[in-house]
Parts: C-alpha cells; structure tokens; sequence
C-alpha cells in the first residue's frame, strides 16, 4: 500500500495592533516615501525631523524593516533631547512593532515598556490601552495565553471607559483569538464580527482584513470551506489594495491550506511560493517558517524529496531563530550580570581579607597584654556556667517530655482536622451533583453566565434551573353537540431559574442550600407551578414546615430572586425575597425592588406573600440575579465594602460584552478589590441575555 503523507494543516490567526503615529500636515493620506525623504532633505526643525523619521518608520515597517528601525531609532535618539513626551511614545511604539513583525518579542516587549511609561506619565489612555494590547499579542505569539487575555482586557476596559472604538476593536479582535485556540467558536465569532463592524465604521481597511481572515480561520476549523476561502479571498483583496505585504503573504498561505486540505496540490504549491516570496524580500520570519514547512510537504506529497529536504532545513532554521533568540539573549544578560557581581564580590573580599590583616597584626601586640586576665576570668566564668548547665539540663528534660506529649496531642489534632476536610470536600461533590447541569442552561439560555465562587468548600448560594415542556390547550366549545373540547393550541416553553442565598456559609449553609433545590424541585418540577410568586410562598411554608420552626427557635432561612422567562411572549416574570433584579435595556439601567421578607425564619405577621413583577422584552434585554456576597465584600483602597451603587457601576460597564467576558471582568474585578483580604461571604452572579 502507498505511503500517503497528511497535509501540513495551518490556520495562522492574524492579531490586531493600534498603533499611534504622528499624523503631519498634509499627510493624512499616507505619503510616499520618496516625498517624505525630500522633505527630510529641506528640514531644519529637530521636531520636524523627528516626525518625518516616525512617518517612515511606519511606512517601511512591514515592507522594509531596515529602513524602518534605522528611522525609528534615529527619531528616538532626536526625541530623547526634546521635550517631546508624545511623539518618543510614538516613536517608540512604531520601532516595537517593527521588531515584533521581525519576530524579536524581547526588543519589541522592551520598546513597548518605554513607551507605556511615558502614557502613564501623560496620562495618555488611549496611548495606555494600545501598549496593553500589544503586549498581549507579544505574549499571544509567545504562547502565554494567559498574561495575553489579562493584558487585552485591561485594553478593552480603559478603551470603553473612553470611548475609544480602534483600540476596543482591537484588542476584542484580539480576545477572539484566544477563544479560538481554546475551541471555544461561538465566542471567538462573536468578537470577530463585534470587531469587524467597528472597523468597518472606522473605514480601518487593514483590521477589516484581518477580521475576515479570523472569522474564516473558525469556518475553516468548522470544515465549511467554502465559506473560509471566500472571506480569506476578500480579506487578500483588501491587503493588495492597501499594499499590506505582511497581510498578503499571511493570506496566501492561508488560501494555500485550503486548496492542500482539498487536495489541490499545484494550486496549494503555487499560492504557498507566493507567499515565501514575498515573506522572503521582506524578512517576515513567521511566515517564511510556515510557508517553507508547508512546501516541504506538497514537496513531499509530489515526491520532489531534495527540495522537500532543503526547504525544510531552511524553515527550520526560522523555528530556531524564532523559538531560541530571546531565550539566548535573557541568558546571555544573566551570565554577564552574574559574572560582574561576582567579580566585584572577590574584589570586596580581596580588600577586606587585607583590612582585616593588618587589623590582626596590630590587635595582636594589645591582646597578649590582657591574654592573663581574660583567662582568669573565662576559668571563673566555667565553674558557674557549668553549675548552671547542670541545672538547665534537667529542665530541658522536662520541656522535651513535655514536648512529646503536645506533638502527640497535634497528630491527633491534625488527623482529625485531615477527616473533617475530606468529609466536607465530600460534602462538596455532592451539593455539586445537586445543582443543575451546567449543559442544560446553555441549551435553554445560550447567552448566560453564572459566576458561583463559595467562601469555603461548600456554599449556601446556589443557583436553580427548570423548563416547562409545552403542553397541548383544549377549550370547550358551546355550540357543538356535548361540548366537545377544541384544541388551541400548546402552551409556551417557560424557563425557571432562580439565585439562592441561604442563612450561613459552609457546612450549615450548604444543608440549606440542599434543603432549597428539593423544595423547588417539588413545587415547580412535581406540583407545576410556575408563578414565580406563587413558588415563593410555597417555598416559604415548605422551609417553616421543614424545619418546625413554630414549634422550635430556629429561624434559619433564605433570600431569593426568582424569573419565570417567556420567550414566544417576549415577557419576563419576577418575585424576589430581599435580593432585587437588576436589567438593561437599550442601555438604560433598571432595578425591580424585592419584598423586604425573606423565605423562611421570624414572621411576625400572620400571612406573608410575594409579589409578581412582569417586565415586557420586546427588544434584547440583559438581566442579574445576585446574592449580596459580591456587593458585601471587603477590600478597595479603604477597606469598604463595594455596595450595592459600586456592584451597579461594574454591571453598567460591561452589560453589552459577550457574556463570557463579562464573568472573566466581574471575576477580575472581584480579585482587585479583595486583595489580600479574606472573602467574607459566598458570591452568586447569574446574568442572561435575551
């Protein structure tokens, strides 16, 4: 049987940068740099100067890196004698993204730093959000995953508190290409095409492509073609039309996969050697590494081995120099340092080995004088310490025997302590097994989060989830022989979900916890009510029964809020016990007070009921259901709690991200405010979107 080698499957996601260049008079529309360098040759003005080698350290950046950081390094060596802080920060974000399309992450990552501490200085936000951004992408190529997400959503934070649609364009664009790395799809989609119309907007033709190339590369995952080579075609169109070199070579490659995935190998050949043309002239070392590794297997695949061999070891060589020159560098620096400090330690050592020296000889002559004396003295001293020794030496005894006794008296302490801890990690797998799938949330309300953080192993917040299933509607008819019934049709699919904040925490808590979901279970899912006050006077009677509390002191019980959601009807139903419901629509806040009573405890009238708000929801809503443990919380500079007004500002702020970055920034959030403080209460968040 035949060999058949796999194809070299690709899928290079293209990251988006804002950059701020100097813009010059009369060159808003990008200037040629021929005319650029005549004017250079006319300039007197240091500042002038400076901006015209920051205008052509931004031109050549892609197409011609020498030229480029030789123009940026001159700019910055002008700008460092002037009092120019915001043209150094351009200056030193354009030389950063030079070195980071050559592939030298450390000189791009030390550029960037530069120029970040100037914005803080200035106080320039929108320069203080790009230089986050970018640092992401440097640790996107690095692989860092993490300390990319963390910088690009401390990009988007600062951009929407000011407005700034380039820079969140970007780094949401940026955001996708993590989620696609993490197979995550809907996500990554949704802040593709979130970014690709801001940028549309904006008229900013290079993220436009880039976009579009992201949004084929999921289409590519999915198998769906078509779809992805329609989008990289239309995204290399636009890059030929800007002269994007960087941006044409990656979308060769790209288109080049697609014909190698279908088997078009000529086609696939063709387009990849474009594309290591290109990249080549250009010294784009990325693509060079990913076009030459693709060639040497069409190579292989039409049995052309020695040029498969030799393309191969020259991408390799890229891999290398990509993957091992920052590690080389940091290693190099280390070495030297170290062996400066320690060249200065033997130096400080040498001098004072000879200070100490002639301090000897000189002591000498002195200390054979009263040699006589302190021995007398050390012999009397001796006949005392060892009287005293003796004595010390039973009462270490005593001590250590005491000793043996606490130690034994520990391990049955720690022992004990090791059985209570496995118990209540137990206890935790089974309030987990209580609560409702996390799958059957998202197939019911694809749009939701539910942050749940305990305050220790086990919580007494939970979050509750049921669904009607429609059911036939009959109506009798009377003017038909014997009333016959007619049928009208089927009742609309409803989804129960509720936000449960029980008396306590921990192990006490968690009983309630499991006390609530059986009560719920039995009202809504075996009794069929689904009038979200109706269920919580039910709930109400089901705890004060449960618990006997008319005839006993216990007064435990439950705060809730509780939505019965209407999809067919565009109508949401809500009760709430002391926890309120928070929505936006359009962008406007609102709130719907809860009943001042809880579910369960002291009742001091004879009746208690709830009340039933509907809220209409003709147009997309997002709602919050809560606990008070997240607006309860200690911490912040002055050790307050955040309030209720501070857990509405955060809400504010991020009601119209994608849901799953939502619950990334109010975990974020949570994090910087408690800072070294312990977590007072368990936390529940559930936000939907409808």
């Amino acid at each position: 049987m035949p060999h058949t080698r796999q194809p070299f499957y690709l899928t290079y996601l293209l990251t988006g940068m804002v950059m701020f260049l100097a813009t010059l008079p009369g060159m808003a529309q990008a200037p040629k740099p021929d005319s650029l360098h005549r004017l250079l040759e006319k300039a007197t003005d240091k500042t002038q100067i400076a901006k015209l080698r920051i205008e052509l350290c931004k031109i050549y950046a892609k197409n011609n890196p020498t030229e480029a950081i030789k123009n940026g390094q001159e700019a910055i060596e002008i700008l460092k004698k002037l009092s120019e802080p915001a043209l150094l920060a351009q200056a030193y974000s354009n030389l950063s993204g030079v070195h980071r399309f050559q592939g030298d992450f450390e000189k791009a990552l030390q550029y960037l730093l530069e120029a970040r501490k100037i914005y803080e200085t200035t106080g320039d936000q929108a320069g203080i959000a790009a230089t986050y951004n970018a640092i992401g992408i440097i640790h996107y190529y690095q692989k860092d995953y993490q300390q990319a997400l963390s910088n690009y959503y401390k990009a988007i934070e600062i951009a929407e508190k000011n407005k700034d649609q380039k820079n969140y364009s970007a780094s949401l664009n940026n955001v996708g290409n993590i989620y696609f790395l993490q197979r995550k799809y809907n996500e990554a989609l949704q802040a593709f095409n979130t970014a690709l119309s801001i940028n549309q907007s904006l008229g900013n033709l290079e993220f436009v492509a880039n976009n579009m190339s992201n949004i084929a590369s999921i289409f590519l995952e999915q198998k769906n073609y078509d779809k992805a080579k329609d989008q990289y075609e239309k995204a290399l169109g636009i890059h030929k039309s800007i002269n994007n070199q960087e941006g044409v070579a990656a979308t060769l490659l790209l288109l080049a996969n697609i014909e190698q995935i279908l088997n078009n190998t000529d086609k696939a050949t063709q387009l990849a050697e474009q594309s290591l043309e290109i990249a080549q002239k250009k010294g784009f070392k990325t693509i060079i590494r990913d076009a030459g590794l693709m060639l040497a297997n069409l190579y292989a695949t039409q049995k052309a081995y020695e040029k498969a061999f030799n393309i191969y070891k020259y991408a390799n060589a890229y891999q290398d120099s990509l993957l091992n020159q920052a590690s080389r560098d940091e290693i190099l620096q280390m070495q030297f340092k170290y062996e400066l400090e320690k060249n200065q330690s033997k130096i400080n050592m040498l001098d004072m080995e000879n200070k100490q020296i002639t301090f000897i000889r000189n002591s000498l002559a002195v200390g054979f004088v009263f040699f006589a004396i302190l021995a007398y003295v050390l012999f009397v001293n001796y006949r005392e310490k060892r009287q005293q020794a003796i004595l010390l030496g039973r009462a270490n005894a005593e001590i250590n025997q005491k000793n043996e006794v606490l130690l034994q008296q520990n391990e049955i302490i720690e022992q004990k302590n090791r059985d209570i801890d496995s118990s209540i990690h137990y206890a935790r797998r089974i309030q987990d097994t209580i609560l409702p799938l996390k799958q059957k949330i998202k197939d019911a309300l694809p749009e939701h989060f539910i942050y749940w953080r305990p305050r220790d192993i086990v919580s007494g917040d939970f979050y509750w989830f049921s669904e009607t299933t429609p059911e036939p509607m009959f109506a009798i008819d009377p003017e038909m022989a014997a009333k016959a019934s007619i049928f009208k049709g089927f009742t609309p699919e409803k989804q129960i979900i509720a936000a449960v904040d029980c008396t306590g925490h921990g192990v006490p808590g968690a009983f309630m916890s499991m006390l609530g979901s059986t009560l719920l279970n039995d009202i809504v899912n075996q009794r069929g009510i689904i009038e979200p006050d109706v269920i919580l006077n039910e709930l109400h009677i089901g705890i004060r029964t449960a618990l006997k509390q008319k005839q006993t002191n216990n007064f435990d019980g439950m705060d809730i809020a509780l939505c019965v959601i209407d999809k067919e009807n565009r109508i949401l139903e809500y009760a709430g016990a002391q926890n309120p419901l928070i929505y936006f629509q359009e962008g406007q806040l609102f709130e719907i007070p809860a009943d001042k009573e809880g579910i369960g405890g002291i009742v001091k009238d004879k009746d208690r009921t709830f009340t039933k708000h509907s809220i209409a929801i003709p147009t997309p809503t997002t709602f919050y259901l809560f606990s008070d443990g997240y607006k309860d919380q200690m911490g912040g500079p002055l050790n307050k709690k955040i309030m209720l007004r501070g857990f509405k500002e955060i809400l504010q702020s991020i009601h119209d991200m994608p849901m799953v970055m939502q619950e990334e920034l109010l975990h974020q959030k949570f994090q910087e405010w408690i800072g070294k403080e312990a977590q007072v209460d368990d936390v529940l968040v559930i936000g939907i979107k409808i």
